[in-house]
């Protein structure tokens, strides 16, 4: 046989085969043509790389559209630039907001538990013995908000019904996180230790971007935008979690200077939601470049998807 034969492929060898016996019930001339035209097609795709499997061919073909991200059951397989394949478990960022709410959830337990025991009142502390509802009502919605808002980054829980069904619970949390908190703002009278210049500007406008975003997340999900969606819910999530990181940003400052004075107090507090959005948006422009990967291939020619396969 001709001396590409050898070196084929499995896979491209058999198709070689089956194009020559179409070819060979033909006229020998017919026959000879189709099986040069075969020849040269096929190493025009092996000297392509296509039907090679071998660690070097995998390692290239993501390099050219990016970075391309695959889910193995409970792990998440992400290729980089220079084609490099990392497991990250899938559990890992939800793990960690878990973790960051702890110390918000348990607060706001404690605070609950204050006023349920009927615990000594004092300056800090007296506005919610005054009017209970509101700070009960925010706690227990920011709370099933985190907790169960955490789950919803788990990959393979929102390939299932228990995404959507966690979601009819998650979104009227949020929103009566938000609301509440609105309302503490407006209306209670905080005193100098927990506020400061500017702070309650910044309370009122994320408070009311927060429940914007999970409205906007829900007109987007009616119109089955998952992809707006996603973005919206997320950036509602950074703002929700702003007690979680404001822990991370008052303790080292409290450990090395004592307590902030209240314009520092009102910095901190802002870094904590700025630090929050920020990460929100990196995370939502990275899920648009890998939706825009996996689609690339169904706007390019056949020919071109093959390649890219």
């Amino acid at each position: 046989g001709p001396p590409w034969r050898e070196s084929l492929p499995p896979r491209i060898a058999i198709a070689r085969d089956s194009w020559s016996v179409e070819g060979a019930v033909s006229t020998e001339p017919f026959t000879s043509a189709m099986n040069a035209a075969v020849a040269a097609r096929v190493e025009r795709h092996v000297e392509g790389g296509i039907g090679r499997s071998d660690d070097a061919t995998r390692a290239e073909r993501p390099m050219r559209c990016g970075i391309r991200t695959r889910e193995h059951g409970g792990m998440s397989t992400e290729t980089d630039p220079h084609g490099t394949h990392r497991r990250v478990p899938e559990w890992l960022a939800p793990a960690g907001l878990i973790v960051l709410s702890v110390v918000p959830i348990l607060a706001g337990a404690s605070r609950v538990g204050q006023l349920a025991t009927g615990g000594a009142v004092n300056e800090a502390n007296a506005r919610f013995f005054d009017s209970p509802i509101p700070v009960i009502a925010h706690i227990v919605g920011s709370s099933v908000f985190l907790l169960l808002g955490a789950l919803q980054f788990a990959p393979s829980l929102r390939r299932r019904r228990w995404h959507r069904r966690a979601g009819r619970i998650v979104a009227p949390a949020g929103l009566l996180s938000a609301l509440s908190a609105l309302w503490m703002t407006v209306f209670y009278d905080l005193p100098s230790t927990v506020t400061g210049p500017g702070l309650a500007a910044m309370r009122l406008v994320l408070a009311t971007a927060m429940a914007a975003a999970i409205i906007m997340a829900l007109v987007a999900i009616r119109r089955r935008d998952v992809t707006t969606h996603s973005a919206w819910m997320t950036r509602a999530y950074a703002i929700g979690l702003g007690a979680g990181t404001q822990v991370l940003t008052f303790l080292p400052w409290t450990l090395a200077f004592g307590a902030p004075n209240p314009v520092m107090y009102s910095v901190l507090m802002g870094a904590g939601w700025a630090i929050n959005l920020a990460v929100a948006e990196v995370i939502i422009r990275h899920r648009a470049r890998a939706n825009r990967v996996r689609t690339l291939p169904s706007t390019l020619s056949p020919a071109a998807s093959a390649h890219l396969s």
